[in-house]
């Protein structure tokens, strides 16, 4: 068995915006989620993520020397890509317009994002590391680093989706949780996973625990990570990975896709492996039928594009505000281990003070200076409520 890694590429120095889920490998980090069948994954900042990549690398070569890592963040065939892609592009417009959008290589914050990806692939070993990037073509038997799109890939797993009812940037949507409970959802990533990607990710990687992530950067990484084990041809559900690009870039997929995606799947190009028309119903969740999805009043600067990586890789955050008693972790994952206290600048200027309400109670509520009620009659929604909840944009300071 070869060891299978999945990271998600992010650069904040103050949040914990990377992600990284790994099976048979000993990559060892503090706040490990184990998630059963040998899975473990964890947020970290970039720094903690090369430290514990570079570690993993000395203490384990065996291990490297084998694996298949793949990253969400644009790789090039000897060096970083520094001109558009036909992949970022092809995945951005007809079928996939509005309902994924790849960011360009020539888009003004994407240099940051490419420095970020090859700190990633240099913590794997330097030159040789980048020596070891594969964009389709012959599968070698030693270190296989390769790249995925999240959105592209989860998006091809279920039923092709009417973009005016998908969320964006601009555009918060609440979906169901648990009980009365709701969370907001931006990034049609987190979309696709909760109304089926998630059902498939978890068959490929065994693990029933795997379809009850909710958090941003952790999803995306167990979805790198169950591409890396169909590219390892290691699946669970026996499913196999294919290319799309060509050989100036390219995602690593699943093969199998929805029937109402093949033939955009076919106009995009695949250069590796072959896809599969899977039954477009079969990873739907009931939580699609009923998620009765409604828009959230969005406090800050909704003017984020779409193809700006920045948004989820750097220092900003969506505070959610459902109760007048306090903040939740259940509707703002990015507060799970986070240290107290959490200090938020909101886009006013405003600073937001998060501490935990009872350091014994474990339902994951927070208190806030100013209240939430205050913070609720501040940005004109009182009483706040599940039906009328407001997002904050914040950045972590």
């Amino acid at each position: 068995m070869r060891p299978v890694v999945g990271i998600d590429v992010g650069w904040s120095k103050k949040r914990r915006s990377c992600a990284i889920a790994a099976s048979g490998a000993n990559i060892r980090m503090r706040r490990e989620r184990a998630y059963g069948n040998g899975i473990n994954a964890q947020r970290a900042t970039l720094d903690e993520l090369c430290g514990a990549l570079e570690e993993w690398t000395k203490r384990y070569p065996e291990e490297v020397a084998k694996a298949v890592i793949v990253l969400d963040g644009p790789l090039g065939r000897g060096g970083p890509p520094r001109a558009d892609r036909h992949i970022d592009s092809a995945c951005g417009c007809d079928d996939f317009n509005l309902r994924a959008q790849p960011v360009r290589i020539s888009h003004p914050s994407t240099a940051e994002y490419v420095d970020a990806t090859y700190r990633v692939v240099d913590a794997l070993g330097g030159s040789a590391a980048r020596d070891r990037v594969w964009i389709g073509g012959h599968l070698p038997d030693g270190t296989i680093i390769a790249e995925t799109n999240p959105t592209v890939g989860l998006c091809l797993l279920v039923a092709k989706q009417d973009p005016a009812k998908l969320p964006s940037r601009k555009r918060a949507l609440r979906i169901p949780q648990r009980g009365d409970s709701y969370r907001a959802v931006r990034a049609k990533s987190d979309w696709y996973w909760a109304i089926g990607g998630n059902a498939f990710v978890a068959d490929v990687l065994g693990s029933k625990e795997v379809k009850e992530e909710t958090d941003h950067e952790l999803v995306a990484g167990l979805y790198c990570l169950a591409v890396a084990q169909q590219l390892a041809m290691q699946a669970k559900n026996k499913t196999r990975a294919m290319v799309l690009g060509d050989e100036h870039g390219g995602y690593v997929v699943s093969s199998m896709v929805a029937q109402s995606w093949f033939k955009a799947v076919q106009a995009v190009g695949v250069i590796f492996g072959q896809p599969v028309c899977g039954d477009d119903s079969h990873y739907r969740e009931p939580l699609v039928t009923r998620a009765d999805s409604v828009p959230i009043t969005f406090v800050g600067k909704p003017d984020d594009a779409e193809g700006d990586p920045s948004i989820d890789r750097g220092d900003f955050l969506d505070l959610y505000i459902c109760d007048s008693g306090g903040i939740y972790a259940a509707h703002n994952g990015w507060l799970r281990g986070e240290p107290e206290p959490v200090e938020l600048s909101a886009s006013d200027g405003s600073e937001i003070l998060l501490s935990h309400a009872d350091q014994n109670d474990r339902s994951g509520q927070w208190k806030s200076m100013p209240t939430t009620s205050e913070l609720g009659k501040a940005f004109g929604q009182a009483p706040l409520s599940h039906e009328h909840p407001i997002v904050l944009r914040v950045r972590l300071k």
